[in-house]
Formats: C-alpha cells, sequence, structure tokens
C-alpha cells in the first residue's frame, strides 16, 4: 500500500506521526514522509534487535535445558532436546483438547438445581 501525498499531509496523520517520533526518540522533521521513513528504518533495527536478544536467549535456555541422558555426541545431544521439547509440546495440545472435553461433559451433566424432595439439608 502507498502512501500518498494527500495522506500524509493530513493533520491526523501528522500528529500521529510525531507522537510515534517522539515514543521512538526520532528527531522531527518538517517533511512527513522523511519522518515515515525515520521511523520505518527505526522499527526495523528494533526488531533486529529484539530479534537477537530473544535467539540469544532461546540458546542459552536451551543449553541449560536437561536433556536427562548423554549420547555423548552434542548434536545427537541436541536434537534429542528438539525431539523431547516437540513430544512436550504435543503431549500440551492433547491436555488442553482433554480439558475443553470435560468442560463440554461437565456443562451437560452438571446441575445445580436442587430438588428439595429427594433428600433433606442438614440434621
Amino acid at each position: 500500500m502507498d502512501v500518498t501525498d494527500e495522506d500524509l499531509n493530513s493533520i491526523e496523520v501528522n500528529e500521529a506521526l510525531v507522537e510515534i517520533a517522539n515514543t521512538l526518540g526520532i528527531p522531527l522533521h518538517p517533511n512527513p514522509r522523511v519522518m515515515l521513513q525515520a521511523i520505518h528504518q527505526s522499527t526495523e533495527i528494533l526488531i533486529e534487535q529484539s530479534n537477537k536478544e530473544i535467539n540469544e536467549v532461546d540458546q542459552q535456555l536451551f543449553s541449560q535445558l536437561p536433556l536427562g541422558f548423554d549420547t555423548g555426541d552434542n548434536i545427537v545431544n541436541d536434537c534429542s532436546k528438539v525431539l523431547r521439547l516437540q513430544h512436550v509440546i504435543g503431549l500440551r495440545e492433547i491436555q488442553v483438547a482433554i480439558n475443553a472435553k470435560i468442560g463440554q461433559v461437565q456443562s451437560v451433566t452438571a446441575n445445580p438445581k436442587t430438588n428439595t424432595k429427594l433428600g433433606k439439608v442438614g440434621r
């Protein structure tokens, strides 16, 4: 989707660009197209940095993940960790599905109404 000059010259768009630029710490520029390009570049840089940080954290967590056994080969150990994680994810999906089915059954079988003719409460 291309941004037209008419879009960029609207008051609402300019106010939004100024707000975003201030949030990102980008200096204001009189040309809204230049500000939009600066915002775009700044967000791309932020996304790249956050992805690198996430990957570093993921690698650190993955290396600390206990395998439970050792094959003597780091590559095989890492593959085993991946398979174990995939298995756990699959088990979690099954558990969520089971919980949903239990909830459906309980919504049909649970009846909070009390019939006083069947018994008495207390002594």
